[in-house]
């Protein structure tokens, strides 16, 4: 669904269509593909964040509501195995996924959209694999799936470490 959204995007010239000049298309597309680990995991600690509590006392907590009604379901994998990692409620689904259109904000190749939709795919079924090295799922995200308040993003990005969300399993 975000795909066909963001092809009505090019199709309608709402996102312009740079990508047509193809002395800058490797280039670009070589910078997406570096850069995308980072703002990635930074994409994935907040909405990933978001669908937890978020403790508040003078706005709505959404955060539980979307944790209630929707990532509670990916939560009922506490023994997390890389079918764990694509169980997701389809509102948790399309938060997910939505990093696929952080590209139309900038210069971008449509292919990037694309390339996204796969990598988040294949992050989230390898990050659930269950199994530290030479797995790819890790001991940190398994703590996630077992006390749900700690752990939201990756051990890549210090995002937990900033924000006090970390736990080591000490």
């Amino acid at each position: 669904m975000l795909e066909v959204f963001a092809l009505n995007l090019y199709a309608n010239s709402q996102i312009q269509n740079y990508y047509l000049d193809m002395t800058l298309f490797p280039y670009v597309t070589l910078a997406w593909i570096v850069l995308s680990p980072f703002w990635r995991d930074l994409h994935f600690y907040v909405v990933h964040r978001a669908m937890h509590k978020w403790n508040t006392k003078y706005i709505p907590d959404i955060g539980n509501y979307l944790y209630i009604y929707a990532h509670s379901l990916h939560h009922k994998s506490r023994n997390i195995q890389p079918w764990s990692g694509i169980s997701m409620h389809p509102i948790e689904g399309m938060i997910y996924e939505s990093a696929c259109l952080v590209p139309c904000l900038f210069f971008h190749h449509p292919l990037m959209i694309n390339i996204i939709k796969v990598d988040l795919t294949l992050s989230a079924v390898l990050g659930h694999d269950g199994h530290d090295f030479p797995g790819s799922g890790d001991w940190f995200h398994y703590l996630h799936h077992t006390k749900t308040d700690c752990n939201y993003g990756s051990p890549n990005a210090p995002l937990d470490w900033v924000f006090g969300s970390i736990d080591y399993g000490d």
